[in-house]
């Protein structure tokens, strides 16, 4: 995948361990969050139109965030 790719030109040989568990981190919170999101955006409005454009919003944050880290200056 793009981002494991765009881990390992990133960080040193010895800090791959630690972004990929922290990467991996991440992608599960946001698998724990989003049926959240989901219903707590269908509990207010009763509909799931909300809940689309929030989770488009964080995907894009997240991808915007993944694009703006820079290469290890060491590496």
């Amino acid at each position: 995948p793009w981002y494991a790719t765009r881990l390992a030109d990133n960080t040193t040989p010895e800090w791959m361990a630690t972004a990929g568990g922290v990467s991996n981190t991440m992608f599960q919170m946001g698998s724990l969050l989003s049926p959240w999101v989901i219903g707590q955006a269908y509990k207010l409005t009763d509909s799931y139109a909300l809940a689309w454009p929030i989770l488009a919003v964080v995907a894009a944050l997240g991808a915007v965030f993944t694009g703006l880290i820079k290469a290890h200056p060491n590496k």
